[in-house]
């Protein structure tokens, strides 16, 4: 039992009170005063004495003291006093009941309102110490419960509803785990887009080849390098100068003369002019003419003019129009079935290739147009035109 006030220091109205022999505390002892002399402070020390906590005595500590709270109490039932030093009790006194205004406003009333945690102090305070320590027990546990229960609430608004569909957490819970989860989804994704688009997916056509250009440079190669060895420039100079003198249209009249000189060929084989009937079996320019209208130099020319006009054609502004168009039916095919088709990254240089196409076309031609300017001369490609041909070979393959 608390026997005496010893020392009070610093708190409430207590600057540095020390008790007398003749204050000590009896089995029944009245504290009477005015309003102000520490009445209430008195009971705020026992209320930390019996809970253990500061803050009652810390609240009504002294501004401007030198020195923090400081209180020691005599109990009879120790010899060594209770004291609050350095912010805490030596030791706590729990058997004590303190009837105060605090009392009345926690457990009875605060002002006209009777609530139901009044009435749950109250049956506390009726059914004793042992009762309010299982009740304090079921307290604690139903708080953890109610904790626990607001972090299952917590993690299971985690889950999206969309994800979750019709099934509970728990169940949602105990799915198992699918290691390539991701990629079954981007399969039910693209199942999914290609259901939504089911009639648009029936008569849209899939992706068709890019068509270039086939270049075939072996072939232009061989124009480029060929000649006739029975005629060569110096001849066919020979050959054209009658042209030349004749004036237009003397190669054309040239040529049906020399199937006319074969219409009056005697039985010796000599070969008579259609005109004035001389006889031109010893004639230098008739075996010139006849190389010259020979099979082989005209299918030589008709060659050099076919690949012209096939590179202009083939490469030409029309044909690259008709690729980047292609190239746009690719990209927009490419947009529409990518959803629903495990497609790889589409990758076209459209720039590049064109660009590939259009040196290629310009070597090409102007390898073509010198040979077609002197049929008879041997060309080649250069090492420039060979690396671009095989470039855009490269590309097209």
């Amino acid at each position: 039992m608390i026997s005496k006030f010893q020392l009070i220091r610093n708190i409430g109205v207590f600057d540095s009170v020390q008790g007398t022999s003749d204050t000590k505390l009896d089995k029944l002892t009245l504290i009477y005063a005015e309003n102000a002399r520490g009445k209430t402070t008195l009971s705020a020390i026992l209320r930390s004495l019996k809970s253990g906590e500061s803050f009652p005595i810390n609240e009504r500590a002294r501004l401007g003291a030198s020195h923090p709270p400081h209180v020691v109490i005599e109990c009879s039932t120790s010899t060594q006093p209770v004291m609050f030093q350095n912010n805490s009790w030596t030791r706590n006194i729990s058997n004590i009941i303190i009837f105060d205004d605090m009392f009345v406003d926690q457990n009875v009333s605060s002002g006209l309102k009777i609530d139901a945690g009044h009435r749950q102090n109250l049956h506390e305070i009726v059914v004793g110490a042992m009762a309010v320590e299982l009740t304090r027990e079921l307290n604690e546990l139903v708080a953890r419960i109610d904790q626990h229960n607001t972090e299952l609430r917590r993690k299971a608004d985690l889950i999206p509803a969309e994800a979750r569909g019709r099934r509970t957490v728990n169940l949602f819970c105990d799915l198992e785990e699918q290691p390539d989860v991701d990629e079954a989804i981007k399969a039910e994704e693209r199942r999914y887009n290609a259901l939504k688009n089911a009639e648009e997916v029936c008569t849209k056509q899939f992706f068709n080849e890019i068509s270039l250009p086939c270049i075939e440079i072996d072939d232009i190669s061989t124009i480029l390098s060929q000649s006739l060895p029975d005629l060569d420039a110096q001849a066919l100079d020979k050959v054209k100068e009658p042209f030349d003198k004749a004036g237009e249209g003397s190669e054309q009249w040239i040529e049906q003369g020399m199937h006319r000189i074969y219409e009056i060929n005697d039985q010796n084989g000599e070969l008579f002019c259609p005109f004035c009937a001389q006889n031109l079996s010893n004639s230098s320019l008739i075996s010139l003419y006849r190389l010259y209208f020979s099979e082989a130099y005209t299918t030589l020319n008709r060659d050099i003019d076919s690949s012209i006009d096939r590179i202009k054609r083939d490469f030409g502004g029309d044909a690259i129009a008709g690729f980047q168009e292609q190239v746009i039916q690719i990209e927009d095919l490419y947009r529409f079935w990518k959803p629903m088709c495990d497609l790889p990254a589409l990758k076209i240089n459209a720039s590049g290739i064109v660009k590939a196409w259009q040196e290629v076309r310009k070597v090409l031609l102007e390898a073509l147009v010198k040979k077609q300017l002197s049929p008879l001369e041997h060309f080649e490609l250069d090492e420039d035109g060979k690396k671009k041909s095989k470039l855009f070979k490269i590309i097209i393959l």
